[in-house]
C-alpha cells in the first residue's frame, strides 16, 4: 500500500491458504472425513529514510490436521470419534527508536480428541 504523504511508511501484506480434504467409507460401517490445512499471513512496515517511524513485521503460520470418524453398529447405535492437531507459529519484529530489534517468536501444538455415543433408544436383547 503506497502512503499518501511522503514521510509515511510503506505497508505490505501477503496471505495464502491451501487445504485438502479426503472423505469416504473406510468399510461398510465407518465413514471418515480428513482434512489438512496450511495458511500464512505476513505484513511489514517499511519507513522512509529519515522518518521517525520504525520498521516492523509480523508473520503467522498455521498447519492443521482434522480427522473425523462415524461408526455404525449392528444394533443401530452410532459412535462419533475424531481428533484435531493445530500448530500455529508467530514471528513479530518491532524496532525501537534506538534501532534495536525486539523480536517475539512462539510456536505450539494444540490438540483435541473426542468420542460421542448416540444410542437408538431401544433396549437390546
Amino acid at each position: 500500500m503506497t502512503p499518501t504523504a511522503s514521510d509515511q511508511p510503506d505497508h505490505h501484506w501477503r496471505n495464502a491458504a491451501v487445504s485438502a480434504v479426503l472423505s469416504g467409507m473406510a468399510d461398510d460401517r465407518t465413514y471418515f472425513d480428513a482434512s489438512v490445512n496450511y495458511s500464512y499471513a505476513k505484513n511489514t512496515r517499511e519507513p522512509k529514510h529519515g522518518s521517525s517511524v520504525t520498521p516492523a513485521s509480523s508473520r503467522l503460520d498455521e498447519i492443521s490436521l482434522r480427522v473425523e470418524l462415524t461408526s455404525f453398529t449392528e444394533s443401530q447405535n452410532t459412535f462419533y470419534e475424531g481428533f484435531e492437531i493445530n500448530i500455529p507459529s508467530i514471528d513479530d519484529s518491532l524496532y525501537t527508536n534506538n534501532v534495536f530489534c525486539q523480536r517475539y517468536k512462539d510456536s505450539q501444538v494444540n490438540w483435541y480428541a473426542w468420542v460421542r455415543y448416540q444410542g437408538n433408544g431401544e433396549p437390546s436383547d
